[in-house]
């Protein structure tokens, strides 16, 4: 899920209580007895979420990547087949799977 405005408080300030509503912050509880944070700024605030975003960003690739390859088990089953059939190199069709998701969905 690409970072919002939440996700950037909550990194700042995770034991603070706080809402968001219009893109203004409510309702903070800065826990400070506990904790000593301190309310961010608002520029600390967009700094970090847009740190935040660019390395989502970055990393659409890794998601993309996640989504497309097969589950652990029929990976292992396919690879099995392949080993048994003596095909445990660039030629078995695990290999080949991995291969393609991996063309499918380059870095950067």
């Amino acid at each position: 899920m690409k970072p919002d405005i939440m996700s950037a408080i909550s990194a700042l300030a995770p034991l603070t209580n706080f809402s968001v509503e219009n893109g203004k912050i409510n309702g903070w509880d800065l826990c400070e007895v506990k904790s000593n944070q301190v309310q961010p700024t608002e520029e600390a605030i967009q700094t970090k979420l847009a740190t935040m975003i660019s390395d989502w960003e970055t990393q659409e690739y890794a998601r993309n990547r996640a989504s497309a390859y097969d589950s652990v088990g029929n990976q292992l089953d396919l690879l099995f087949h392949d080993m048994t059939a003596g095909k445990g190199t660039k030629s078995g069709e695990w290999y080949k799977a991995i291969a393609k998701v991996k063309a499918d969905n380059p870095k950067g």
